[in-house]
């Protein structure tokens, strides 16, 4: 966390908490791991965030494509950097989550492609008159998209193309026809 350099009067009428943390948060990058001491102060930090005071960096989809060499617009060896630095991170067993930066990016990516895949069945299931959200959650719903392999194989398909939109749609994008069951259009 870092703040964002705005004059000082934008911060009045912060709460005791706000104000407390904020004065922790100088103009020199603040790890979060070692500035909150609480989980209520997640809450109290995304408020100065929302609020335009401080800003949060972290490993993006971006960066992860920089790592595997699918984008070049900024330094890929500082992206390297935040990757090798995120799949240091420990998950509830203690192991690191990832064994090597390009593992961890590689994750990131399929990640964001699977709940771009969800949001979209979520939204074509709600425009049906489903619950959107409830629908994509169902095991029959999760297993066709997976093409869960089985004596009865389940498929799930949209009835029209995915029109992909964005700098990054042509990377992001790439995998959904699989997993949306139709073809993904990323307009030039």
């Amino acid at each position: 966390a870092v703040r964002t350099g705005v004059p000082e009067r934008l911060a009045a009428g912060l709460t005791g908490a706000e104000a407390k943390l904020y004065e922790l948060i100088g103009l020199t990058p603040l790890a979060v791991d070692r500035l909150l001491t609480s989980n209520a102060q997640n809450a109290t930090l995304n408020r100065l965030v929302s609020r335009g005071l401080v800003h949060v960096a972290g490993f993006t989809p971006s960066d992860a494509a920089h790592v595997l060499g699918k984008q070049a617009n900024w330094d890929a060896a500082t992206a390297r950097l935040g990757a090798e630095l995120f799949a240091r991170k420990r998950d509830g067993r203690g192991q690191a989550i990832a064994a090597t930066p390009e593992a961890i990016s590689e994750r990131v990516l399929t990640t964001l492609t699977r709940l771009s895949a969800e949001v979209i069945l979520e939204t074509a299931f709600a425009e049906d008159g489903l619950d959107g959200a409830a629908t994509v959650a169902h095991a029959l719903v999760q297993r066709a998209v997976d093409a869960h392999p089985g004596i009865a194989r389940l498929s799930v398909a949209l009835d029209r193309p995915v029109i992909g939109l964005g700098a990054s749609a042509p990377l992001h994008y790439a995998g959904l026809p699989p997993l949306v069951g139709h073809d993904c259009l990323v307009p030039e």
